[in-house]
């Protein structure tokens, strides 16, 4: 599989990802935004199992459907 279907593969796969998310808020605590309130959102990683950016879970989310793929590829190698 080259770049070009692995990029094909992983489109294809962006429309079904629905990622968990929470809200969250936070106070600066220095420069600019000293005292400032921010809101932000964290996405679930179903890889890592944590929260953490967006990008980081969509990878996760990918790697999570593979993963398991990859592991069954690699044991019945070592049955040849």
């Amino acid at each position: 599989m080259n770049n070009k279907e692995i990029e094909e593969f992983i489109s294809g796969m962006l429309p079904e990802i629905k990622l968990k998310e929470k809200k969250e808020s936070g106070c600066g605590y220095h420069g600019s935004s000293k005292d400032e309130i921010r809101s932000y959102t964290l996405y679930w990683d179903e890889y890592t199992l944590n929260w953490t950016t967006r990008e980081l879970a969509i990878k996760g989310y990918i790697f999570s459907r593979i993963s398991g793929v990859i592991n069954n590829v690699i044991r019945d190698e070592k049955k040849v």
